[in-house]
């Protein structure tokens, strides 16, 4: 993103934030498309740490849900963004961040019989 303006950021962070929100009223749909607005928001950015972040609340929202498949699938982008990181401060932040979203996963598993 070029040049982005100040509150750039601190949009996608708000945007990213209204998930529980919406989904407690019911608008679902709603709390995907600002975390998916978010989420393009921090991409343009280059903001590592809140795409990991909005990967995870993807991840929750789905699995919510019920849709496991698609919570997993966030989970990973999420995953694979922590760990290939090259942001020294904040790696550490991310590496607890993808041991918590590997968690969510193996509760999936656990949901869908995979583990005993």
């Amino acid at each position: 993103m070029r040049n982005p303006s100040p509150d750039t950021k601190a949009r996608a962070q708000c945007l990213a934030a209204l998930v529980s929100l919406e989904d407690r009223l019911g608008n679902f749909d709603d709390a995907l498309t600002n975390l998916n607005s978010a989420l393009n928001i921090a991409k343009a950015l280059d903001e590592k740490h809140l795409q990991v972040t909005i990967y995870n609340r993807l991840g929750i929202a789905h699995y919510m849900h019920c849709d496991f498949k698609t919570a997993q699938l966030n989970y990973a982008r999420g995953i694979n963004i922590a760990e290939k990181s090259d942001l020294h401060y904040r790696k550490l932040h991310l590496y607890h961040k993808a041991l918590f979203i590997k968690g969510n996963l193996a509760e999936i598993d656990m949901l869908q019989g995979k583990y005993q």
